[in-house]
């Protein structure tokens, strides 16, 4: 995606990119753990519901 597309994609599906953020921001609240969790957790859970939605369409 273009630097205008991505944008597009985020203001498309807002409530997608708040809740993956909400979620980066929770693990973060765990102390030195939750620096390597949220690193590892919210690529891949991004990952996976962006796939879901591109699918489900």
């Amino acid at each position: 995606m273009t630097v205008s597309e991505s944008i597009s994609y985020i203001r498309k599906h807002k409530g997608l990119a708040i809740g993956n953020g909400l979620i980066f921001l929770l693990l973060f609240t765990i102390p030195y753990a939750g620096v390597v969790l949220a690193a590892i957790i919210a690529p891949v859970a991004a990952t996976i519901a962006v796939l879901e939605l591109e699918l489900s369409q």
